[in-house]
Parts: structure tokens; C-alpha cells; sequence
């Protein structure tokens, strides 16, 4: 996929799934830096950042300051379409089974 069809919350959910050896079930991860330091590794803004975090709510992550976590990391995979979901990038949290 091009990156230019690869939103904020997409990157960040590709970020987050590249930091955890999990690859199903939960996971927890502290951040690697200061939130300024995330977003411009996504290149991204640290206010876009946050709104992409809240997004990814839907998807079973949840944010306390730099600790992270994971509810289903096969329920992350599917804002990047892996399982076969071929919208799951459009963030549609029904679409998940």
C-alpha cells in the first residue's frame, strides 16, 4: 500500500504492532520516548498522535501517559487489513469480527 493512503491511526497501529512480540492476545509496551518523539518517527504532529490513539480505542488500545495496552493484538492487525479485511483501514470498528 502506498503511504499516502496510510493514515495517522494506521501508522501508529503499525508502530505499536512492530514494538510487541505478542502476535495474539494482549500486549503492554511503554512507549519509546517522549510522545514528540513518536509522532515525528511517524511523521506525524503530537497532537495527531493523541487523536490516533483515542481512534484506536475502538481497536482494544488504551493510553495511560507512555504505558500502552493491548487488548487484542489481532484486533489491531485489522486497521492494517491483515486477517483478509479489506476495509479495515477506513477504521471501521463494526467491520470487525
Amino acid at each position: 500500500r502506498q503511504i499516502k493512503t496510510q493514515g495517522a491511526a494506521e501508522r501508529l497501529a503499525h508502530f505499536l504492532l512492530s514494538q510487541v512480540s505478542a502476535t495474539m492476545g494482549p500486549a503492554a509496551l511503554t512507549l519509546p520516548g517522549m510522545t514528540k518523539q513518536v509522532a515525528t518517527r511517524l511523521g506525524i504532529k503530537p497532537e495527531t498522535l493523541s487523536r490516533s490513539l483515542r481512534k484506536l480505542r475502538a481497536f482494544g488500545v488504551e493510553a495511560t501517559g507512555d504505558m500502552i495496552r493491548i487488548r487484542s493484538v489481532e484486533r489491531l492487525q485489522t486497521v492494517l487489513g491483515h486477517e483478509g479485511s479489506s476495509r479495515a483501514h477506513a477504521l471501521q470498528p463494526n467491520d470487525v469480527p
